[in-house]
């Protein structure tokens, strides 16, 4: 049968204790179990289990704790060299376009320094070169819009 109003009929316990308290005197009586002080069953003794569990980290460098040698650079110039081989192994490997892009970026930052000696004025006309090549297809665009509109 179905009620003829919106009310909800709650069931109180008998005590008026929460379950919260409930539960710790259920979790005490549970640790007095456990370590009685006079047993009345025969207790088995427990004992830790013969194996432990895999546990995977990802540890920041997996050449860490390497046992082989690892190579050393004689020099800051011969490990610039090693970094810029790298970047292009790595930009080989590369899924995306986006990606292999930014490490070819990053490769032109290295042969600039490597063969020319700077980065900063290299890297600024390049910057130039690419806002100017910008600016003139904005320019192109606006004036063809402008032609568009006029025609109209």
């Amino acid at each position: 049968m179905a009620p003829d109003s919106d009310t909800i009929v709650v069931q109180l316990p008998e005590d008026l204790r929460t379950s919260s308290t409930l539960d710790d005197e259920m979790e005490t009586d549970e640790r007095h179990q456990d370590n009685p002080t006079t047993p009345i069953e025969q207790t088995t003794k427990k004992h830790q289990a013969a194996f432990s569990p895999e546990i995977t980290t990802r540890e920041r460098n997996p050449f860490q704790n390497s046992q082989e040698k690892k190579p050393r650079a004689k020099d800051s110039t011969q490990a610039i060299f090693w970094a810029r081989d790298l970047i292009l192994q790595a930009s080989t490997m590369a899924e995306s376009h986006l990606s292999q892009n930014k490490l070819l970026q990053l490769l032109d930052v290295f042969r600039d320094f490597t063969e020319l000696g700077r980065v900063t004025q290299q890297m600024t006309e390049k910057f130039t070169a690419q806002l100017a090549y910008q600016t003139a297809t904005l320019t192109s665009a606006s004036q063809q819009a402008t032609k568009t509109l006029k025609k109209a």
